[in-house]
């Protein structure tokens, strides 16, 4: 049997609900999840990453876009003679798009790679 839900708040002063039963979630549509008679909407996330790739050790970087997909990677290559302004059109495509920034980081594989990460519901 489903228990009543119980609201609280949070420090933030967000209300939250509480749903206690045994019964496990199982999915009863694409996005929708199913506990006891309750459903609960779950939103589904695509991504990408802006990234500034450097070429081995040329002191060369390129821009490049990817989009991370069940299948693997896509890669869309940003690089031409003017980066800087291909780079911010190609952004401001990607808001047009609702596309959303989420983070931004630098890490190291075998180049080091400037990212900006962001995602976008699927519908």
């Amino acid at each position: 049997m489903l228990a009543e839900p119980r609201p609280f708040l949070t420090s933030n002063n967000v209300l939250l609900l509480r749903i206690f039963s045994p019964a496990k979630l199982t999915q009863s549509g694409p996005n929708t999840l199913q506990k006891g008679n309750l459903s609960i909407m779950v939103t589904k996330w695509e991504y990408c990453s802006l990234q500034k790739v450097g070429k081995g050790g040329t002191g060369y970087f390129y821009p490049s876009l990817v989009f991370y997909t069940a299948e693997g990677e896509v890669r869309e290559d940003l690089s031409g003679k003017n980066e800087n302004e291909i780079v911010s059109k190609r952004i401001a495509k990607l808001g047009e798009e609702g596309w959303e920034l989420i983070t931004s980081g630098a890490f190291e594989r075998e180049n080091l790679m400037h990212n900006l990460y962001f995602k976008r519901e699927i519908k």
